[in-house]
């Protein structure tokens, strides 16, 4: 562990010495204003004022936001007018439409606790008299644009008689835009694929390109058609749980989870004192590092030349470590407070609750009434769990993951949940849509991610990182197995990408915690050499994006 942070202190050097920032991640003030962000936005009361008196910042209009909304949450009514009042007559541009309705809502109720009633109803009539104004303006604004539709050209040349010239080029809808990316998603990376690339890998760096080209931005079509890919991945991975597989090695998954917990927790500390970022975003850093991305690395069993035992080695350790991922993923973003916390444990549990008896209640009241309808139910029940999760803060992966656990259970005892038609439909779903989720997931990488120094880092955690995860894989194939190193070298191999993981986690830190753009470059470069070297290293044809399957209910994999 010493070399690994004179290694990381390497890399902080040799980024200075590129002319890129000067200190990695977040400053301390940015930190803390983030993380004043997120408990604002969790309603946790007492986790906002204890970071409140913390701050050393300066006292800008967001600032004297937060404190009066602190002090109106805790029922401090002068406070609350004292800092809420100026900003609110400011008027201020930080604020939008739901903060400013959240300040005035407080401070209303502020001046009606301190008696204060013709202030309150004058605060009011005000922003009526605002509200009456917008709506007046946005009116004016739609009756000007439904008088540009009705005189535009299209309308003409759609109701006259006469031939009418073809639109030019940029007038083409973005839809067809869509129509070649489908066709492009399917055909460059199969060609790609015989020279080893997985296709995940040339989606990804197809969305950087077209991000590149100004292409698809915002597009609200890709952003869903990238939902529904994320789901189907978590939703074949939780499809891969077999609880009598895991119970018949328990003893050496609990030897790998125990030896893959340690190097998460050092790597965190590691990241923490090396990269200077707060604790929470270490964790999450550290899980980025080096959780297997399993969906994705089940998927390439086949294609590696495993045997029947080295196959079934790698799907436990995979799910094994995954099962912990999720859970560590669930408590640091949901650790902004004790009260946050039990919060979000109670409403997972109604979730992990609910899932089961919707099965029931379809298989008794809807699957007998209704024939093969079991497809359309098992991914209705995945989206709407993947949603209610990334409500919950810990993004869409968990519920689609939850889903495909219970259905994983479920089909044992219900026919048509085993069907082949319904798994072919499942996997046909998840080719169509797993790589719209890589390619938006590449229109995430900009200019400011692919500087000197984030790849100087990037292949400096590639020459770190994904050693010591093989060795760790293989120091535990020689305690549990009595295994040769030589030997373990395929099932080590085989562990190394972490694709999937790490890009969600990446898009975690950008979005939550403020991550700087060179150590999420240097991420997403550490992921793309990762997933790519086991193709070369076993000398094997990398995944398809229609190499997802779900697990047979009877596997009957040996022993390994």
């Amino acid at each position: 562990m010493t070399g690994l942070v004179a290694l990381l202190s390497l890399a902080l050097a040799l980024t200075q010495a590129a002319g890129t920032s000067t200190a990695i991640g977040v400053s301390a003030l940015q930190g803390r204003m983030i993380e004043i962000d997120s408990l604002y936005e969790a309603r946790d009361t007492v986790g906002l004022a204890a970071a409140l008196s913390r701050w050393n910042g300066a006292d800008t209009p967001r600032i004297r936001f937060y404190r009066g909304i602190s002090a109106g949450w805790r029922g401090s009514s002068r406070d609350a007018v004292t800092f809420l009042r100026p900003v609110v007559d400011s008027g201020a541009a930080m604020l939008d439409t739901s903060e400013r309705r959240q300040a005035l809502l407080v401070l209303g109720e502020s001046y009606s606790r301190t008696g204060r009633y013709q202030e309150m109803n004058a605060l009011y009539d005000r922003e009526l008299q605002l509200m009456q104004r917008a709506n007046d303006e946005a009116n004016a604004r739609a009756n000007a644009l439904a008088d540009s539709i009705r005189n535009a050209p299209i309308i003409s040349a759609l109701t006259s008689p006469e031939q009418s010239t073809p639109p030019p080029a940029e007038k083409i809808p973005s839809q067809v835009g869509l129509i070649a990316l489908l066709f492009a998603l399917f055909l460059i990376p199969k060609v790609l694929q015989r020279i080893r690339i997985p296709g995940a890998i040339t989606a990804l760096v197809m969305g950087a390109g077209a991000t590149a080209l100004g292409w698809f931005e915002h597009d609200l079509t890709l952003s869903l058609l990238s939902t529904l890919g994320i789901v189907s991945l978590f939703l074949f991975a939780g499809l891969e749980i077999e609880g009598r597989e895991l119970r018949s090695n328990l003893k050496p998954l609990l030897l790998h989870a125990a030896i893959w917990a340690g190097l998460a927790i050092a790597t965190g500390i590691i990241a923490a004192i090396a990269l200077d970022v707060p604790p929470r975003a270490a964790a999450l850093i550290s899980l980025a590092l080096v959780t297997p991305s399993t969906g994705f690395i089940l998927s390439t069993l086949k294609s590696f030349g495993l045997n029947a035992a080295e196959q079934k080695s790698v799907r436990t350790y995979a799910i094994g470590s995954e099962l912990i991922a999720l859970a560590a993923l669930f408590f640091v973003l949901q650790s902004t407070s004790a009260q946050h916390l039990l919060l979000a444990i109670v409403a997972m549990a109604g979730i992990v609750v609910v899932i089961p008896i919707a099965f029931r209640g379809f298989a008794t009241l809807v699957a007998p009434y209704a024939p093969r309808s079991e497809f359309a139910f098992l991914l209705m029940v995945a989206v709407a769990c993947a949603y209610a999760t990334r409500l919950l803060g810990v993004y869409y992966l968990v519920g689609a993951f939850l889903v495909g656990v219970a259905a994983q259970r479920f089909r044992g005892s219900h026919p048509a949940m085993s069907s082949e038609k319904m798994i072919d439909a499942l996997e046909a779903f998840g080719s169509v849509f797993i790589p719209f989720y890589f390619f938006h997931a590449g229109t995430e990488i900009h200019s400011e991610h692919l500087g000197t120094g984030a790849i100087l880092m990037g292949l400096l955690l590639v020459a770190v990182v994904v050693p010591v995860r093989v060795g760790l894989i293989g120091l535990h194939r020689r305690l549990a197995l009595g295994e040769r190193f030589a030997d373990s070298r395929k099932v080590a191999s085989a562990m190394v990408p972490t694709l999937v993981f790490t890009l969600v986690i990446d898009g975690i830190l950008i979005e939550r915690f403020g991550l700087s753009p060179q150590l999420a470059g240097a991420l997403v470069l550490y992921t793309v050499v990762n997933t790519t070297l086991p193709a070369f290293v076993l000398r094997a044809q990398p995944a398809d994006f229609e190499d997802v399957e779900a697990l047979p209910v009877d596997s009957t994999l040996a022993e390994g």
